[in-house]
């Protein structure tokens, strides 16, 4: 998955794609924000915690700006 998403913030960066993410790459995003979020209300050290919450804040502004609330239900 990171290699994926590294693949496509690279090809974005040189304007290779929209700035809209496709379906599959937000799912995986979701997905990747879902499992932050699971690992933060098992509890942890205050290390982890805070380091998955900066994770689950980095995968959620790419979410945000691949714009991909526009899938909606398709998302589930």
């Amino acid at each position: 998955m990171k290699w994926t998403l590294a693949v496509f913030l690279l090809a974005s960066s040189m304007g290779v794609y929209s700035a809209e993410g496709s379906l599959k790459t937000c799912k995986n995003l979701k997905n990747t924000i879902e499992k932050y979020d699971v690992l933060r209300r098992k509890g942890g050290s205050a290390g982890e915690m805070e380091s998955w919450k900066k994770k689950r804040a980095y995968y959620k502004k790419i979410y945000s700006q691949l714009s991909c609330d526009r899938w909606g239900s398709k998302l589930r």
